[in-house]
């Protein structure tokens, strides 16, 4: 459902391209300051493309017909990672990726579990770089 104040206010576009390929946008929040996620960005974008790697020059072709058929110019097919905060207080961790439908869940989840264990990780150097500092 999208309000009809929008459609006059705002561009809308529909990022579901042909349903062949989409582009997936998911979010990871932490209520935790004492890691630093910028520290961990470049590790999961690594992930990322080495998930994508199997179709990446099909998703590159993909975006560029779809930018040509459509006239526009739209996120991809690199993946990208936005960092921001909430005003409760929450680190966000934003990826978006140029992906094949049927494939977006699956990375998410892969991803979401390498955020995991890099930020658990982090996390548990910086607890010890703590203790020892005492």
């Amino acid at each position: 459902m999208v309000p009809n104040s929008v459609l006059l206010l705002n561009t809308v576009q529909n990022l579901n391209y042909m349903r062949r390929y989409v582009t997936h946008t998911f979010s990871i929040s932490r209520h935790s300051d004492d890691v630093n996620l910028f520290t961990i960005k470049e590790q999961i974008l690594d992930k990322i493309r080495q998930y994508s790697e199997h179709f990446h020059e099909v998703a590159i072709r993909y975006n560029s017909l779809i930018e040509k058929r459509l006239d526009i110019k739209i996120s991809g097919p690199e993946p990208r990672v936005r960092i921001t905060t909430t005003t409760e207080g929450y680190n966000v961790f934003t990826i978006s990726l140029f992906c094949p439908t049927d494939e977006a869940v699956e990375i998410e989840q892969k991803v979401t579990e390498d955020f995991m264990s890099f930020w658990y990780e982090r996390r548990h150097v910086n607890a010890t770089t703590m203790e020892k500092e005492e």
